[in-house]
């Protein structure tokens, strides 16, 4: 149901309200005195991020209008149009209980709304997977959530980078339970860190800059959508609307004059979300592939010592992780095989479970394990984390073939920027076995004629960030195959390496300052690494050629991500501080940021960065003259601000003002920016509250 209703305002212009409740049909209604009343909001200082706006509509009515009662973020459209045809207003009827005496008699019925933007706060910031993305396309998706009526962005170019030129992880709209922001805090973080702020007007979005209405910088980049801004056309334009108040342009007496207050001191304070792991870890957030967390598979194996035997009980808990993939090959063959689907027998958590298609087949499996003597008493399974790869590599000849066997999934992680000065450190440990068909650890294998060359103790791997692959001396666009990881022959013999640990090779020199230790990838700022993250791990080959590889244990995988200067503090926020004036009264509020400029503390979520994947270290603001980072550049336009009193002048005016208007009164000498405006259409006045702006 559409319901439309009517008025003129004092000079005669026709205005139409109408409120769609959805569904079919028409009905026009009684508006009140006080037809429609939009007021846009104010705040502490004039940089607020985002200044909202609600309306206020009366409707005379002896009939219950149940249907206008509203229990979703955006299920009632509100509009105000002039000339029946141009769109002065829109939004949503606010959330609320409906509210109505019983008798049905006449009575005015007042209806608030909130314009589109303000349904933000309703909305969790939503992704199909942690992507890179623009500033302009964060807003972009804003807008299509909320199904506002807005053609059109107009967005200031007072910085030197647009917002369609600017990108971020997503993962830093996320904390670490993975609980996100709402849309609306997204868009005020984004805002905040321009020094920009973002209001609905009409059919159109204004980014502005207060800083460069009072310049007269007045260039814009302008986006216009049919569509929602699904798809859209850009351009640039200018806006600029100067108005001197003349004695003709008050409405009504009682304008009032004050002073602003003024701050002690302005902080800012940036939260940085940092990272320090390249790869999920393997052993978190698993599932148990038998369905029970603690399904577990018994084994019972003969081992020998000292020419005696013994059985030893073999534990195992198969799991699976969301961020992984393994992949399994017939070991004959090499045909691919799915993991069978496993139905834990009812009443039981011990059974058969993978052990005899880990023995009949290829891949990587992710397994928690521990033996004891059969004899043993075991009040608690003491089970430690392993990736075996079961490869069945037999005696020479053999295929020789090398299969991914083990895979990050890239869509499973956020992406990121990984520009700057640091190393990737892979470490861990692995253990070959040549028993044939024997997937269990046994210290007392001791085989004969396994001396080794300790340059054949490698995995092949493959690592590639974004478009460029790890080459095993530096990043390349170009896909090589992958890399090899050297294992280190810690005993200093090469008599036996079959059923001995081997860590991953150190190559970190001191000279790189980290204290991390394994197999050091560098990544320099000019590699320009950004996007999503791939790691593969291959099928093993020979180390010795007259013996079997069957199985490659690997335990403590892992790869760190490591910065020079160990001892530097990397988990402390950053602050930005300026003493305007100790003996003021009056303590700024502290600015927190979420969207921060990069320190080089560590990598991080929340830093922004270009197209390339270099951070943003400094933006050109040419409305304040200045190059440097946004932070500094929020303290700057807050002491220029608020070290001395602004003049404050509340008036009401025809209604001919806009979000961008500078304003000035010759009595007062000051120029002024709209902080606040109420517009009331059937008077048509707008009630101000003009800042000075220095």
């Amino acid at each position: 149901m559409k319901y439309k209703g009517y008025f003129k305002n004092l000079d005669e212009i026709p205005y139409m309200v109408v409120i769609d409740t959805g569904g079919s049909g028409e009905t026009e209604i009684l508006l009140g005195s006080d037809p429609f009343i939009v007021k846009w909001e104010g705040s502490e200082t004039i940089y607020k991020p985002l200044k909202l706006s609600g309306a206020t509509t009366s409707i005379v009515s002896n009939n219950y209008l149940f249907d206008i009662y509203n229990p979703t973020a955006n299920g009632i459209k509100i509009q105000l149009f002039s000339n029946d045809t141009v769109l002065e207003w829109s939004g949503y009827v606010e959330p609320n209980i409906y509210n109505q005496d019983f008798n049905q008699e006449y009575e005015t019925i007042e209806i608030n709304a909130i314009d589109a933007l303000s349904t933000l706060e309703y909305y969790k910031y939503e992704t199909d997977r942690k992507k890179i993305v623009s500033f302009l396309d964060i807003i972009r998706t804003a807008l299509k959530k909320v199904s506002g009526d807005y053609t059109t962005i107009y967005e200031t170019k007072s910085n030197n980078l647009s917002l369609s030129e600017m990108y971020i992880a997503e993962n830093n709209f996320f904390d670490e339970d993975d609980n996100p922001m709402t849309y609306k805090e997204v868009i005020e973080e984004i805002m905040k860190y321009m020094g920009y702020t973002m209001i609905a007007y009409k059919n159109s979005i204004y980014i502005i800059d207060y800083d460069a209405i009072k310049s007269g910088q007045n260039t814009f980049n302008i986006y216009n959508s049919s569509d929602n801004f699904i798809n859209y056309t850009s351009s640039s334009g200018t806006l600029l609307n100067i108005k001197t108040i003349a004695e003709g342009d008050v409405t009504e007496t009682g304008a009032s004059l004050s002073l602003d207050e003024v701050f002690n001191k302005v902080k800012v304070e940036c939260s940085l979300y940092n990272f320090q792991s390249l790869l999920p870890d393997i052993w978190s957030d698993l599932t148990n592939y038998a369905g029970n967390w603690n399904a577990t598979e018994k084994n019972q194996f003969t081992h020998n010592a000292d020419k005696t035997t013994y059985n030893r009980d073999h534990f195992y808990r198969y799991y699976l992780n969301s961020k992984y993939k393994s992949f399994y090959y017939n070991k004959t063959n090499w045909a691919e095989v799915e993991l069978p689907n496993y139905v834990l027998p009812t009443g039981r958590t011990n059974g058969d479970i993978l052990y005899n298609f880990m023995k009949e087949n290829i891949g990587a499996t992710i397994l928690k394990y521990v033996s004891y003597k059969t004899d043993e008493i075991v009040p608690s399974l003491e089970l430690e984390n392993y990736l075996v790869i079961h490869r069945h590599l037999g005696l020479p000849p053999s295929d020789g073939i090398t299969k991914k066997v083990f895979e990050l999934k890239a869509e499973k992680i956020p992406e990121a920027s990984f520009s700057g000065k640091y190393f990737l450190v892979v470490s861990g440990e692995g253990l070959w076995d040549d028993r044939l068909n024997a997937i269990y650890l046994d210290s007392d294998y001791k085989p004969d004629g396994d001396s080794f060359n300790e340059s054949n103790l490698r995995l092949i791997c493959k690592l590639k960030v974004g478009n460029k692959y790890w080459n095993g001396s530096s990043w390349s666009i170009y896909d090589q195959g992958g890399f090899w990881i050297p294992f280190k022959n810690t005993e200093g013999n090469t008599d036996h390496y079959i059923n001995k640990w081997f860590p991953i090779k150190n190559t970190v020199s001191y000279i790189d300052e980290i204290d991390g230790n394994g197999y050091a990838i560098p990544i320099k700022e000019s590699d320009n690494l950004y996007g999503n993250v791939e790691f593969t791990i291959y099928s093993p080959n020979y180390v010795n050629t007259s013996k079997r590889v069957t199985a490659l244990w690997l335990k403590n995988l892992k790869l760190e991500i490591y910065s020079p200067n160990p001892e530097r503090e990397i988990d402390t926020d950053t602050v930005y501080e300026n003493i305007i004036n100790e003996d003021y009264v009056k303590e700024g509020e502290t600015i927190g940021l979420k969207i921060c400029t990069y320190t080089g503390k560590s990598l991080s979520y929340s830093s922004p960065f270009l197209s390339n994947g270099s951070y943003i270290l400094t933006l050109t603001n040419s409305a304040l003259n200045v190059t440097q980072t946004p932070e500094k550049t929020i303290i700057q336009r807050l002491v220029k601000q608020y070290s001395t009193p602004s003049k404050i002048l509340e008036i009401s005016l025809k209604n001919n003002i806009y979000p961008y208007s500078k304003l000035i009164n010759n009595t007062l000498d000051s120029e002024f920016i709209v902080d606040s405006m109420e517009v009331d259409y059937f008077f048509n006045k707008s009630t101000l509250k003009l800042v000075e702006k220095k």
